[in-house]
C-alpha cells in the first residue's frame, strides 16, 4: 500500500512540474514572437511601399524570421542557467 502512495505522489509531482515547464515554454515562445514580429512587419511594410523587393528575397527573409524565433526558443531556456554558472546567484 505504501508503494502505491509513493507512486501516486511521484505522479502528482511529475504532473505539476510538467505543467510548469509547458507554461514557461509558452511564455518564452510568446516573448520570441513579440521580439521578431515588429521587425518583420516593418520590413514587410517597407518592401511593399518604399523599397520593393523580389518575392524570393521576401520569402527568404520570412523563413529566416521563423528560424530566428525557433532559435530563440532553444536559446532562452538556457540563459538563466548560464548566468548562474558565470556570475553565481547575484
Amino acid at each position: 500500500m505504501i508503494i502505491w502512495a509513493y507512486i501516486y505522489k511521484l505522479y502528482e509531482n511529475i504532473q505539476e512540474e510538467g505543467g510548469i515547464v509547458w507554461k514557461k515554454r509558452k511564455e518564452k515562445a510568446k516573448e520570441s514572437i513579440q521580439a521578431v514580429l515588429p521587425i518583420l512587419f516593418i520590413v514587410l511594410l517597407l518592401s511593399f511601399t518604399v523599397a520593393p523587393v523580389s518575392a524570393s528575397i521576401l520569402l527568404e527573409f520570412m523563413i529566416g524570421a521563423v528560424f530566428v524565433i525557433i532559435g530563440m526558443l532553444f536559446f532562452f531556456p538556457w540563459v538563466p542557467k548560464c548566468q548562474c554558472l558565470l556570475w553565481g546567484n547575484v
